[in-house]
């Protein structure tokens, strides 16, 4: 027993003596295997490190060639706008100042056809109105040269006819020539021309001046001013013309008359006074 029981205890230490080589054969195994996987593991750490920083130096300078270009295209693409935009604003100034004058020009267009229908529609009416005028003068003196009688108080009527006939047609005639622009001088004032039109055209005193009409007084009075600021004729004096000797000859052929009529009541002597007052009036705003 005491045999058996140390060649058990002999193979138990050898079988612990295997064991414990075993581990330590394969403790050094393992050491090594690690130690390698280690060293495995740092270089292939160490090589992907290098391959990754000289993928990022590549991305890197390929980033700044890729930068760099597309500075170089913007740049030129900025200088190339810059130029279309100054070509563009060179011409369009030119089309846009061509389209402002057009437009102005439309406008002026507008307006002018504007006025040039105002002043045809003006220039119709004056003309209208002169040749009334001339037709009532005709008229009152076609019914003055049918009259069978030479009595004052008879041709007192048509008289005033021709007188008020004749004063609308100056006023119109003046207003005509003024709107025409063929006046010889301009109206003007007579204190800034230094005129002294009292020295120049002294009053002439008129006989039986009271028995006209305030209204009447008025009118003639503005209608002598306004001929007398207006009117000019080109070359002779205005008591020169025809027609104006016609009606003096008119106005002033009852005072021969009159000494011919035996018998003159006293309404027709006033009448025939009326008629003398307005002759020498239109006589005096015509020699004006």
């Amino acid at each position: 027993m005491q045999r058996l029981q140390a060649q058990m205890n002999q193979i138990a230490i050898t079988h612990m003596n295997e064991v414990r080589k075993t581990l330590s054969d394969f403790r050094e195994a393992f050491e090594k295997r690690t130690l390698f996987l280690r060293n495995c593991n740092a270089e292939f750490l160490k090589a992907c490190r290098d391959e990754l920083q000289q993928l990022s130096d590549k991305i890197t300078q390929k980033e700044a060639e890729v930068l760099g270009h597309l500075e170089t295209k913007e740049r030129e693409q900025k200088v190339l706008i810059e130029r279309l935009l100054r070509n563009f604003s060179d011409i369009f100034r030119v089309h846009l100042t061509d389209l402002i004058y057009l437009e102005g020009m439309a406008r002026c267009l507008r307006r002018a056809q504007t006025q040039i229908k105002a002043e045809i529609a003006d220039s119709s009416s004056q003309g209208r109105k002169l040749q009334e005028h001339l037709d009532a003068m005709e008229a009152s003196m076609r019914d003055l040269a049918q009259l069978p009688t030479f009595l004052p108080s008879e041709k007192n009527e048509p008289l005033n006819a021709i007188l008020q006939a004749y004063s609308e047609l100056v006023t119109g005639a003046s207003h005509r020539c003024i709107y025409l622009g063929c006046l010889k001088m301009q109206a003007s004032s007579p204190a800034s021309a230094g005129i002294d039109i009292s020295a120049e055209h002294p009053p002439r005193p008129f006989k039986h001046v009271k028995s006209l009409e305030d209204g009447k007084q008025f009118y003639l009075a503005k209608l002598a001013k306004e001929v007398r600021a207006n009117v000019s004729r080109a070359g002779r004096p205005a008591h020169d013309d025809s027609s104006v000797k016609l009606l003096q000859a008119l106005l002033h052929q009852p005072k021969t008359q009159d000494l011919a009529s035996p018998v003159v009541n006293s309404g027709n002597k006033q009448n025939a006074a009326a008629a003398d007052a307005q002759g020498m009036e239109s006589a005096d705003i015509a020699n004006v």
